[in-house]
């Protein structure tokens, strides 16, 4: 399945740890109707009826601060094993660069899960995930720019599972792949 222009699954991040299922749902549906609604803590997957409603929503609302965080809005990834959708986005598909940091130095035995208790650490985690072609880089999304800030400040130099790792904010700007 091709991501892009024909795909009507979103993947939403930075969603207040509070709000509920039916709340996202209404706040959706004024673009058109959706069919159903993934809710993770800090982000969702929404499954619009209409390919148009989904680029729609993602246009309006990728970026803007809604209730105190930034949203991040992409169309979700496929996962082509089990034709589901991933709960753990590629490193390839970039969302917000400035709530990002690169890990490097990290061990064959870590694993995105890993990752993501390790940047627990700094604070609110979108999402985590290792590098498909070099496993020894990572990437950790945050719910905020500060945390990604505190977390390169925090856990650089620390150890994870065996290897001391570097910890640092992203420098690439912009979205897309």
């Amino acid at each position: 399945m091709r991501v892009g222009a024909l795909s009507r699954e979103l993947y939403i991040a930075g969603i207040p740890s509070e709000a509920r299922i039916d709340d996202i749902k209404k706040f959706l549906e004024v673009y058109g109707p959706v069919s159903s609604i993934r809710l993770k803590p800090g982000f969702a997957f929404a499954h619009f009826e209409k390919n148009k409603d989904a680029a729609d929503f993602m246009a309006d609302f990728h970026g803007r601060e809604v209730l105190g965080a930034t949203l991040v809005v992409q169309y979700a990834l496929p996962n082509t094993e089990k034709n589901q959708y991933q709960s753990s986005p590629s490193l390839y598909f970039t969302r917000s660069p400035d709530h990002r940091v690169i890990v490097t130095g990290l061990s064959k035995l870590v694993g995105w899960q890993d990752l993501k208790d390790f940047g627990r650490k700094a604070g609110r985690i979108a999402y985590a995930d290792i590098d498909t072609q070099d496993s020894s880089k990572g990437i950790i999304e945050f719910t905020s720019k500060e945390d990604a800030a505190m977390a390169a400040k925090e856990l650089n130099g620390k150890e994870l599972r065996g290897s001391k790792v570097n910890v640092t904010c992203e420098a690439v700007s912009g979205y897309g792949g």
